[in-house]
């Protein structure tokens, strides 16, 4: 049985509990490549407080799994992996939003995640889309608006529209404005994207590890998901 401490991300506390089996085959039963869905699934299961997953922040999310992962890696003394560059700090201060001049980079949510996933490729179409949904300029013809959820689709096209139309000068000025806000919102965790996903970064020398909920399985699920989906858990 794995015990865990509280954990407070702003003024969020949340506490984890162990993965029974039961639950670990409602994580496995989603396609392998839906990662950010499995982390979903995975974090309703392993969250005491029920609290929605598509709600957290991708930062927060990673942060869990992470966390988990290096609690496994210390109960499970067969399991061999340096978690030590990849642990979330959770003592450093916890930003929702960065705002520069008239800009806003905003977290994105699980929400976010998974309709990502669900659309993007390459690495370019993720930081694109990102760009689409985390910012937002005062007195913007379309990106001053912050999304509905309602009718999130139809104005996160818009926006995207808005970034595929500008030319290639104008869109590295936004991406390197969006760059500097992004890069101060990850506090507590290093998130960066690959062609799949997201990844967390290490040190300096530390290669980005693609997290997966797939990580946490043992024995009979462990087993049945490599021999259904493969043996990549780690993509680096």
């Amino acid at each position: 049985m794995m015990h865990f401490d509280s954990i407070q991300i702003g003024s969020t506390c949340y506490q984890l509990k162990e993965l029974t089996f039961h639950n670990s085959l409602k994580v496995a039963a989603i396609p392998k490549q839906l990662n950010e869905k499995r982390l979903s699934e995975l974090l309703r299961h392993i969250l005491v407080d029920g609290l929605d997953p598509l709600k957290m922040t991708v930062q927060e999310r990673y942060a869990l799994l992470v966390t988990y992962l290096e609690k496994q890696t210390k109960t499970l003394l067969e399991i061999d992996m340096n978690m030590q560059p990849y642990l979330p700090q959770y003592q450093e201060q916890w930003f929702t939003s960065i705002r520069l001049d008239n800009l806003t980079v905003r977290q994105l949510t699980g929400l976010e995640a998974e309709y990502l996933e669900s659309k993007c490729k390459s690495v370019a179409e993720w930081i694109s889309c990102a760009m689409a949904l985390q910012m937002r300029y005062d007195q913007h013809d379309v990106l001053a608006e912050a999304i509905d959820l309602d009718n999130f689709e139809p104005q996160f096209l818009l926006r995207l529209e808005h970034f595929k139309q500008l030319g290639q000068i104008e869109f590295n000025q936004h991406y390197e404005l969006y760059s500097e806000c992004n890069n101060q919102l990850q506090s507590i965790l290093r998130i960066a994207v690959n062609d799949h996903g997201f990844v967390v970064r290490g040190g300096t020398d530390d290669a980005p590890i693609r997290f997966c909920p797939s990580a946490i399985f043992i024995g009979l699920i462990k087993d049945v998901d490599e021999l259904h989906y493969g043996e990549d858990v780690h993509a680096q």
